[in-house]
């Protein structure tokens, strides 16, 4: 997911046969706290713009509940990520862990992301550059 120097400590993986896969929140909790070891403890919840009427059970997975670091229930989206609100991930990041937490939060949230779109879209800047 980078370059070798983030200790990560991979979860148990949701399916483990015919291969072992995560599902895509055990990746974002592992983005917020990569190990046991971090300090960063982020708890919040939010209704999200798919939000519908039940807090427990939005069909549409609208409502986000993070606790202990994990992305329990809910999708992100702009408003989880932060939005400029006070509500975010960003935002309660930066308030309880400080900016450096935040900053490396989000360093590995764009390795994942460039990483991704390398191996699975296959678009480079070489491919808009004649």
């Amino acid at each position: 997911m980078g370059d070798g120097i983030d200790d990560i400590e991979l979860p148990e993986a949701a399916i483990v046969c015919p291969i072992r896969l995560w599902t895509g929140k055990q990746v974002i909790s592992l983005l917020v706290r990569p190990n046991r070891r971090c300090p960063v403890k982020v708890n919040f919840e939010l209704k999200e713009r798919n939000y519908t009427t039940n807090l427990s059970m939005c069909y549409k997975d609208g409502y986000v509940v993070f606790r202990n670091s994990e992305l329990l229930s809910g999708n992100l989206c702009k408003k989880t990520l932060g939005d400029g609100s006070k509500k975010g991930l960003f935002y309660v990041l930066i308030r309880d862990h400080g900016s450096a937490e935040a900053a490396r939060c989000m360093n590995r949230l764009a390795k994942l992301c460039a990483r991704w779109l390398g191996n699975f879209k296959g678009k480079y800047i070489g491919d808009y550059i004649p």
